[in-house]
């Protein structure tokens, strides 16, 4: 849909809020102490947002980010001059179409990237192991669903790619983290 005056919503910042409602599902989120919540809530909020919102325009079979209400940034085509923004609206979904994800698959990588010992932050090496037998459940599960839907010979080389996805995601994570602090610093100049 056409931008209109008066019509935006904050769905960026909706989308965070409902990754966070989202990491609270979680069992092991629970035990964690305040800090270690904040940390991990830091690291994989963003994340987690993103891929839900590249799934969703996935799933409504567009090439382009498009909100709940059918709003789409920059009317559904970022220009060249803009790549961080092309990344963040157009390639994660082309990703996401590359490999043909279906909503398992989808479940079972955002659990993955939730169930993240290497969180910088974490406290306690108590919940680092954890976290680290959540994603040895989720990823076994994941290579079991995987393998079981593409078979013997593609079903290894998706499994490597959907990590791949998460690593894309990680770094996509960190430059949009990187460019939000340039942005506070250059506005207080």
């Amino acid at each position: 849909k056409p931008w209109r005056p008066g019509a935006w919503k904050c769905w960026p910042l909706a989308d965070l809020l409902f990754s966070i409602e989202y990491m609270k599902t979680f069992e092991f989120f629970h035990p964690l102490s305040h800090q270690d919540k904040l940390a991990l809530c830091r690291h994989v909020a963003i994340m987690c947002s993103q891929l839900t919102l590249a799934y969703f325009s996935f799933e409504r079979k567009s090439d382009a980010t498009i909100y709940h209400d059918g709003f789409m940034p920059f009317n559904g085509f970022v220009p060249a001059k803009f790549p961080h923004e092309r990344e963040w609206n157009h390639v994660t979904i082309q990703l996401i179409r590359d490999l043909d994800l279906d909503k398992n698959e989808y479940v079972l990588l955002k659990a993955l990237i939730i169930c993240n010992p290497a969180i910088e932050g974490l406290s306690m090496s108590s919940y680092k192991s954890k976290l680290e037998q959540e994603r040895e459940k989720y990823s076994k599960s994941l290579m079991s669903y995987v393998m079981s839907r593409r078979g013997l010979l593609k079903g290894p080389v998706a499994f490597a790619s959907m990590m791949s996805l998460v690593d894309w995601l990680t770094h996509l994570m960190k430059r949009r983290k990187n460019w939000y602090v340039l942005r506070k610093v250059v506005a207080h100049e």
